[in-house]
């Protein structure tokens, strides 16, 4: 599998997590890929910040990928 980059976050990734009420966990590689991408694209619109409008979406999908990463990326 190939490594996402920010460009491809446009195409691929506001399809599960375009909204807060679309976010679900995540299943493979991919979807963590996915959202991964998206993390770095929200970073970039500047929704760390608490008034920005997709800020809650931005939690979400953190939320999803740290569920993810403590089941299939544990470190020693």
């Amino acid at each position: 599998m190939r490594n996402l980059t920010v460009r491809d976050a446009p195409a691929i990734v506001w399809g599960p997590f375009d909204h807060p009420t679309t976010v679900r966990p995540l299943r493979d590689e991919r979807d963590y890929d996915v959202a991964l991408a998206s993390l770095t694209k929200l970073g970039w619109q500047g929704a760390a910040e608490s008034a920005h409008p997709k800020h809650e979406l931005l939690g979400l999908v953190m939320r999803a990928v740290l569920d993810y990463e403590q089941v299939h990326h544990v470190f020693p």
